[in-house]
């Protein structure tokens, strides 16, 4: 008896999950998709190399950077109920791995997002270098 109770909440909390994160997307879709929606973040991080450019795009995530044959930059900027992460990933064959995340409310100012991110990445490169010594 108890069994039934349990696969029925299981299922109702699936269906619930599923049909919130389609409320999601379409939320995102209604402002521009996720390019658009947050397009000063995407500017940013196209801005870092040269060669940076916008690996993939879902309806609620976007990743944005460099691949190469010696390693990755790669920001992923992932669409959350009500919040916004980005994590920030490095794969350096001589560097090493190096990975930073934040999570802002979705409708924070972007610029202060960047701000925050270009402080905390030059924060954590001057620490590794320091340590490095």
């Amino acid at each position: 008896m108890w069994w039934i109770i349990i696969i029925a909440l299981v299922v109702f909390i699936v269906i619930k999950f599923a049909s919130d994160s389609n409320k999601q997307a379409n939320a995102v879709a209604k402002q521009g998709g996720m390019r658009k929606k947050y397009k000063t973040l995407v500017d940013y991080m196209l801005s870092g190399h040269a060669q940076s450019r916008i690996i993939q795009e879902t309806a609620t995530s976007i990743s944005v950077g460099v691949t190469g044959p010696s390693g990755s930059t790669v920001f992923f900027i992932c669409q959350t109920f009500g919040s916004v992460t980005i994590q920030y990933k490095v794969k350096n064959v001589v560097f090493g791995n190096h990975q930073l995340e934040w999570n802002f409310d979705e409708f924070m100012n972007q610029e202060n997002m960047v701000e925050k991110i270009s402080h905390d990445i030059e924060a954590y490169y001057k620490n590794v270098v320091q340590n490095f010594k």
